[in-house]
C-alpha cells in the first residue's frame, strides 16, 4: 500500500522421469524349469532396482512354482521411479512312468505310458516306429529299451523308459 515491492525468484529442477518396462522369457514355463527377468529402464542417471522378491538387478533368474506376477521399481538418483509388473504363467510338470517287463523269445508285451500333471496327453515312442500311443505292443527278439515322451495340452512333458528282457524260448522234443 506504500509503494513499495520486492522482487523473488525460484528455481524448480525438473528431474527426468523413469520409464521402466518389465519382460519374462519365456513367459510360461513348466513346473520345475526357470525363466529369466528383465528390467529395462531409461530416465536420468544411476539407475537402481529392486524387485518385488527383493533381487536387485536388472536381469535375474527365477523358477516359480505357481503363476507369479513379479513386480520392479527402477529408481534415478534424483529419487524418480516408475514400477512394471510382468506375470509367469506354470503350467503343470508331467511325470511318466513305465514298467519293466520280461518276456520269452516269440512272445510279445504291451508297454503302458501311466502319466500325470494336466491332460490332453500325447506320446512319442522309441524306436520310431514303435508307436504313438498310451499302449503300444511290442516283439522284440533281443532285449530292448523303450522310451516314451510324454507332453500335456500346455507342451510340457516327460521321458522315461522301460527295458523289454527277451529270454529263450524253450523248446521240448519228444522221443519215442
Amino acid at each position: 500500500t506504500n509503494g513499495c515491492s520486492a522482487v523473488s525468484s525460484a528455481t524448480v529442477t525438473v528431474n527426468p522421469a523413469v520409464t521402466v518396462t518389465a519382460s519374462a522369457s519365456p513367459a510360461t514355463i513348466c513346473n520345475g524349469a526357470s525363466t529369466t527377468l528383465t528390467a529395462t529402464a531409461s530416465g536420468g542417471t544411476g539407475l537402481t532396482y529392486l524387485w518385488s522378491n527383493g533381487a536387485t538387478t536388472a536381469s535375474q533368474s527365477v523358477s516359480p512354482t505357481v503363476t507369479t506376477t513379479y513386480s520392479v521399481t527402477a529408481t534415478n538418483s534424483a529419487g524418480c521411479a516408475s514400477t512394471a509388473t510382468t506375470t509367469i504363467t506354470v503350467n503343470p510338470a508331467v511325470t511318466a512312468t513305465v514298467a519293466n517287463q520280461t518276456i520269452c523269445n516269440g512272445t510279445s508285451a504291451t508297454l503302458t505310458a501311466n502319466a500325470s500333471g494336466g491332460s490332453g496327453f500325447t506320446y512319442a515312442w522309441a524306436p520310431t516306429g514303435t508307436g504313438s500311443t498310451q499302449s503300444v505292443v511290442v516283439s522284440p527278439t533281443t532285449t530292448t529299451t523303450y522310451s516314451v515322451t510324454v507332453t500335456n495340452s500346455n507342451g510340457c512333458s516327460a521321458l522315461t523308459s522301460a527295458t523289454v528282457t527277451v529270454n529263450p524260448a524253450v523248446t521240448a522234443t519228444l522221443s519215442s
